[in-house]
């Protein structure tokens, strides 16, 4: 599986992300789930998110908000199949 981590530094008050695909809509994620930390260490899951296989940005709210400081996204499943996956932009909001 594959995942990636983001540090925005400082803990902030996040209401949810905007993914946007691949613009080639090659290798698109179809499943990921999220979690969110204040230290790096412990983890809250977020739950899964299932995204379309469109080239515009995704609105994915979450049920409240959540204060972070990382970001954890983890990819579970892509359209094609394989173990190859693409994103090209993840947008938290505040």
């Amino acid at each position: 599986p594959h995942y990636f981590i983001i540090d925005m530094l400082e803990s902030k008050e996040i209401n949810g992300i905007i993914f946007t695909q691949r613009q080639s809509l090659s290798r698109n994620i179809e499943i990921c789930s999220i979690d969110v930390s204040t230290d790096n260490s412990s983890w809250t899951s977020l739950g899964e998110f299932t995204l379309e296989k469109v080239k515009v940005g995704q609105d994915k709210p979450f049920d409240e908000t959540v204060t972070a400081r990382y970001i954890r996204f983890n990819v579970i499943k892509v359209y094609d199949g394989t173990n190859n996956a693409a994103l090209a932009e993840i947008a938290p909001y505040f």
